[in-house]
Protein backbone atom coordinates (compact mmCIF):
# COMPACT_ATOMS: atom_id res chain seq x y z
CA UNK A 1 0.00 0.00 0.00
CA UNK A 2 1.84 3.59 -0.86
CA UNK A 3 1.75 6.28 1.21
CA UNK A 4 -1.07 8.01 -0.04
CA UNK A 5 -3.13 4.99 -0.05
CA UNK A 6 -2.20 4.65 3.95
CA UNK A 7 -3.22 8.41 4.41
CA UNK A 8 -6.86 7.58 2.47
CA UNK A 9 -7.26 4.62 5.17
CA UNK A 10 -6.52 6.71 7.84
CA UNK A 11 -9.21 9.47 7.19
CA UNK A 12 -11.60 6.48 6.54
CA UNK A 13 -10.72 5.26 9.97
CA UNK A 14 -10.95 9.00 11.59
CA UNK A 15 -14.16 9.18 10.05
CA UNK A 16 -15.04 6.08 11.78
CA UNK A 17 -14.44 6.89 15.02
CA UNK A 18 -15.82 10.18 14.77
CA UNK A 19 -19.17 8.62 13.38
CA UNK A 20 -18.89 6.16 16.67
CA UNK A 21 -18.67 9.41 18.77
CA UNK A 22 -15.19 7.72 19.95
CA UNK A 23 -13.80 11.21 20.09
CA UNK A 24 -10.81 9.82 22.63
CA UNK A 25 -9.49 7.13 19.38
CA UNK A 26 -10.59 9.80 16.74
CA UNK A 27 -8.17 12.25 18.37
CA UNK A 28 -5.03 9.59 18.55
CA UNK A 29 -6.23 8.89 14.87
CA UNK A 30 -5.97 12.92 14.21
CA UNK A 31 -2.71 13.25 15.21
CA UNK A 32 -1.05 9.85 13.56
CA UNK A 33 -2.43 10.99 10.43
CA UNK A 34 -0.73 14.56 11.01
CA UNK A 35 2.24 12.78 11.44
CA UNK A 36 1.76 10.09 8.57
CA UNK A 37 1.03 13.18 6.43
CA UNK A 38 4.02 15.04 7.18
CA UNK A 39 6.38 12.32 7.01
CA UNK A 40 5.13 11.16 3.29
CA UNK A 41 5.37 14.21 1.84
CA UNK A 42 9.04 15.08 3.72
CA UNK A 43 10.47 11.85 2.54
CA UNK A 44 8.60 11.58 -0.98
CA UNK A 45 12.27 10.74 -3.22
CA UNK A 46 9.60 12.15 -6.13
CA UNK A 47 7.19 14.71 -5.94
CA UNK A 48 3.57 13.28 -5.32
CA UNK A 49 1.06 13.60 -8.43
CA UNK A 50 -1.01 16.27 -8.21
CA UNK A 51 -4.50 14.55 -8.27
CA UNK A 52 -3.67 11.93 -5.85
CA UNK A 53 -2.99 14.41 -3.39
CA UNK A 54 -6.19 16.26 -4.99
CA UNK A 55 -8.11 13.49 -3.75
CA UNK A 56 -6.70 13.28 -0.07
CA UNK A 57 -7.40 16.90 0.19
CA UNK A 58 -10.77 16.59 -1.23
CA UNK A 59 -10.96 13.76 1.66
CA UNK A 60 -9.80 16.09 4.24
CA UNK A 61 -12.01 18.67 2.93
CA UNK A 62 -15.47 16.57 2.85
CA UNK A 63 -14.74 15.56 6.27
CA UNK A 64 -13.86 18.90 7.45
CA UNK A 65 -17.42 19.82 5.96
CA UNK A 66 -19.37 16.52 8.02
CA UNK A 67 -17.66 18.11 11.09
CA UNK A 68 -18.75 21.26 10.47
CA UNK A 69 -22.06 19.76 10.11
CA UNK A 70 -22.01 18.31 13.11
CA UNK A 71 -20.62 20.77 15.15
CA UNK A 72 -23.79 23.38 14.28
CA UNK A 73 -25.81 20.56 14.99
CA UNK A 74 -24.61 20.65 18.08
CA UNK A 75 -24.77 24.37 19.22
CA UNK A 76 -27.76 24.08 17.61
CA UNK A 77 -29.15 21.59 20.58
CA UNK A 78 -27.26 23.69 22.97
CA UNK A 79 -28.83 27.01 21.99
CA UNK A 80 -32.12 25.31 22.29
CA UNK A 81 -31.54 23.92 25.84
CA UNK A 82 -29.86 27.29 27.11
CA UNK A 83 -33.01 28.76 26.13
CA UNK A 84 -35.43 25.87 27.57
CA UNK A 85 -33.03 26.36 30.99
CA UNK A 86 -34.03 30.45 30.91
CA UNK A 87 -37.29 30.23 29.96
CA UNK A 88 -38.42 27.51 33.09
CA UNK A 89 -36.19 29.73 35.47
CA UNK A 90 -38.56 32.28 34.07
CA UNK A 91 -41.48 30.64 34.72
CA UNK A 92 -40.30 29.71 38.05
CA UNK A 93 -39.62 32.66 38.97
CA UNK A 94 -43.67 33.77 37.93
CA UNK A 95 -44.68 31.38 40.33
CA UNK A 96 -43.26 32.44 43.32
CA UNK A 97 -44.41 36.42 42.82
CA UNK A 98 -46.43 37.28 45.12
Amino acid sequence: MSGLEVLHHDLAALEAAIADDDLATAAGLLDAYQQRLEGTVASAAVPLPVPALRALLDAQLALTARLGVRRDAAAAQLRQAHRANAASRVYAGLEQAP
